[in-house]
């Protein structure tokens, strides 16, 4: 697979996250009948449990490994440090703490946590 192909689904897998994470939190709260808090919190726990778990095993997202490689196979130069990171200082030219990308998705997963705990 092209790293372009890579990056493209990784971009999309986080934007619909990064979407999906508020809204949900705020079906719970205001129509808990379409989206009740007990699933929401479960879904977010078994998010936090298998991104820690994959993040350690691999040491960063897999998907970044994945381009990485695929950057490689190209006969370009690998960046250096997380994709999220990498992209934000490349687009807007802040640099963030390497760990930025893990706290970021961590809070989002973390927020509906506690309003579907909180809304149970």
């Amino acid at each position: 697979m092209r790293s372009s192909s890579i990056l493209a689904v990784h971009t999309a897998m986080f934007a619909t996250f990064m979407v999906a994470s508020p809204t949900l939190s705020i079906l719970v709260m205001y129509h808990p009948e379409l989206f009740r808090g007990r699933g929401l919190a479960l879904l977010c726990v078994t998010g936090i449990v298998v991104t820690l778990g994959i993040w350690r095993r691999y040491g960063e997202c897999p998907l970044t490994t994945r381009e990485k490689g695929a950057l490689v196979a190209e006969g370009r130069q690998p960046y250096e440090g997380p994709w999220l990171t990498h992209y934000i200082y490349k687009l807007s030219g802040v640099r963030l703490p390497d760990k930025f990308g893990t706290y970021l998705s961590l809070t989002l997963l973390l927020w509906p946590t506690i309003v579907g705990i909180r809304y149970w």
